[in-house]
């Protein structure tokens, strides 16, 4: 990882990216077919229910929300860091 090791940068990149794939993760870990997967996975990141044909917000959250809670705690560790200097 070069000379300096892990960073903060680099170990809240890297969550920022789990994060962002944990729905994927987590559809691909469940049992089913992979068509109910897809589904699985166009739900949680688009919001879009495919066996209803509804829009629903929630499912937003499962897709996007640990990427925002990261960026979220990345940006209070940034705060402190420069209340503590």
């Amino acid at each position: 990882m070069g000379r300096r090791g892990l960073t903060s940068q680099k170990i809240f990149s890297i969550a920022k990216q789990l994060a962002l794939a944990s729905a994927g993760i987590d559809a691909a870990m469940r049992p089913g077919t992979i068509h109910e997967k897809v589904k699985w996975v166009m739900r949680d990141y688009t919001g879009w229910n495919m066996d209803t044909n509804t829009f629903e917000a929630g499912n937003l959250v499962r897709g996007y929300g640990p990427f925002v809670a990261v960026s979220l705690v990345q940006k209070v560790v940034q705060f402190a860091n420069k209340l503590l200097r």
